[in-house]
């Protein structure tokens, strides 16, 4: 496959470990109202990662055709709220920070989504629109800033937008792909570089939609019990969501999607959404295929509890899991605490500057979710069964070997000893010799850190497996359950499998990423059939395609499981004994 890559702007970015990142934004160029040369491209341009397979010219148009266009009437599309214009680049029609909802702040603090206003004339879309307001870390270390090679956004309350890219402005009816972008349910923004939808909107025919929606304090803070007005605030955040897929039901044929066709798709957090959505009763007929990637990365043994007896850990509250509305309630209190505001006065929260109100929401709680409220969300997704809204969705669920347990930023860890990894597994996960030894036996010629970073990895494993297990059962859809193990090369390959590793494959876009994975020609290879699998599902909910192996549907007795490799395998089970010397925590 031809490597091609845009060197002299890359205005997307990467996002690391998500529990210690979030980034800001630079604004690529774009000439408005004009017929943008190839010169003036290169100058300054959105990066465009790897060209689809199948195409000779390092032009996607054809020779002499302008990789970029952007003028009045080349990308416009009538919406229910009013016309918007975007630009085509590479044959592909990108509209971005599209309006699904109105602006949430003031009197809209806390509260369900509005409509848009509608406007006149065509609306400029050629830019991302805001982020949710979220607390920023800091970045202070160099090889992390590196490897995450972060983008920039501006946040705001005005955040209810949405970004599409498509093919043709046709009748085509081509399959959906909407991306709930990760950072759990407290941080994150759609405008990463592995998330840009172009190369998998061009290479798998199929409209490509990336959401911005409330998140943290302003989209899941549970004030119910202040005012009756307040009674759905601690899941106005996935309300965003569900009104961002009704708007898509009511305006994809216009951007030549099917709305019949509708894929939701998220990875960690962003997975986490997903398994939300399939559990709200107000998505119901929105959603026909799901993918779940990676969502239960972070929880270990907490995440397994979550799914087993129907709980979240008590000291976050969440864990990629669910609230009860006694811990979201107490949250809440808090909070009004810190801002010296009494309960009776609660409508002055709406009123508390953004900035001031993130900040200490970020004080309160670290890690945010849903409330389990009896309302949008009547009971928890997936305990003790996959939900009855969407059981017949097919569900594609997954994880990567080592997720979020690996050494960028801290080197020092490849040093680490047996005696060592086995003291650390048993404080975290139980009898750590045990544990060690069977890892070493399912992972043969493995350095200590190694077999500790897939160990530690495995409880999310089992946490998808748990989720293909209930999905499977209900006998209505099928599973589909992946493993990825390919490892990024960069830093002396310390990097590993690791937690999102798989972005640039499903989207296509590895040159794009090359910062954390390289631009190579294996990579680019794998992207191909990885991808591939992403669109065949999308498109029929079955991911099988002729670049790889038959891969089964998934089966409790067997677990088969497809593994993504420089050579794509399917295997039984993969690691199963080892899994097995895991168990739930018995508190």
């Amino acid at each position: 496959m031809t490597k091609e890559r845009d060197r002299t702007a890359q205005a997307h970015g990467a996002d690391i470990n998500r529990r210690n990142f979030l980034f800001k934004a630079p604004v690529a160029a774009v000439g408005i109202g004009a017929l943008v040369s190839m010169n003036a491209l290169e100058a300054a341009s959105v990066a465009t990662g790897q060209k689809p397979a199948g195409t000779g010219s390092a032009n996607y148009s054809g020779a002499g055709v302008p990789r970029l266009i952007v003028q009045d009437g080349a990308a416009e599309v009538d919406t229910a709220y009013g016309r918007v214009r975007g630009f085509i680049r590479n044959d592909i029609r990108t509209f971005r920070g599209v309006p699904y909802g109105g602006d949430t702040s003031g009197p809209n603090r806390f509260m369900p989504p509005t409509k848009p206003t509608p406007w006149k004339g065509a609306r400029s879309s050629l830019y991302w629109g805001q982020g949710s307001p979220q607390v920023v870390p800091k970045r202070d270390n160099d090889e992390v800033t590196f490897f995450a090679n972060p983008p920039a956004a501006e946040y705001g309350e005005n955040c209810l937008c949405l970004n599409v890219w498509t093919p043709g402005l046709d009748n085509a009816k081509r399959p959906v792909m909407v991306w709930m972008h990760g950072g759990g349910f407290s941080f994150g923004i759609p405008q990463l570089c592995f998330y840009d939808g172009e190369n998998l909107s061009h290479r798998g025919d199929v409209v490509v939609v990336s959401i911005h929606h409330r998140l943290n304090v302003v989209g899941f803070l549970n004030l119910a019990s202040y005012s009756s007005k307040y009674a759905d605030s601690a899941n106005v955040g996935m309300m965003d969501l569900v009104a961002a897929l009704k708007w898509v039901h009511e305006n994809i044929a216009g951007f030549g999607g099917d709305p019949d066709k509708v894929m939701i798709l998220g990875q960690s957090g962003g997975g986490g959404k997903v398994m939300t959505t399939l559990a709200m009763p107000a998505a119901k007929g929105f959603v026909h295929r799901a993918a779940i990637q990676s969502m239960a990365s972070s929880g270990g043994r907490a995440m397994m509890d979550a799914l087993l007896k129907g709980r979240s850990d008590p000291a976050e509250g969440v864990a990629y899991g669910f609230t009860r509305p006694e811990q979201s309630a107490d949250v809440a209190a808090r909070l009004l605490t810190e801002l010296n505001i009494i309960p009776s006065h609660v409508d002055d929260l709406q009123k508390v500057p953004i900035d001031r109100l993130v900040e200490a929401g970020g004080k309160i709680r670290g890690s945010w979710g849903p409330t389990v409220d009896g309302r949008s969300l009547p009971n928890t997704p997936f305990y003790p069964t996959a939900p009855e809204i969407s059981a017949d969705v097919p569900l594609l669920v997954g994880n990567v070997l080592n997720e979020n347990v690996y050494s960028v930023g801290h080197p020092e860890l490849e040093n680490m000893t047996e005696t060592e990894a086995k003291a650390l597994l048993t404080k975290t996960l139980g009898d750590g010799d045990t544990i060690y030894e069977a890892f070493l036996k399912a992972y043969p010629g493995s350095r200590p850190y190694d077999v500790y970073s897939v160990a530690m990895a495995t409880p999310g494993r089992q946490g998808s497996l748990i989720l293909a297990e209930r999905k499977t059962a209900q006998g209505r859809a099928p599973a589909y359950n992946y493993l990825f193990t390919w490892k990024s090369k960069i830093l002396n390959g310390r990097p590993r499998s690791f937690h999102m590793v798989e972005l640039p494959f499903v989207f296509y876009t590895t040159d794009l990423s090359e910062a954390r994975i390289g631009a190579t020609d294996e990579a680019r290879e794998l992207a191909g059939r990885v991808c591939d699998c992403w669109v065949a599902f999308a498109r029929t909910g079955n991911p099988n395609h002729p670049g790889i192996p038959h891969w089964p549907a998934y089966d409790p007795r067997t677990v088969p499981t497809m593994i993504f490799d420089n050579v794509c395998t399917v295997k039984n089970d993969p690691s199963g004994e080892a899994r097995g010397t895991i168990k739930p925590s018995t508190t």
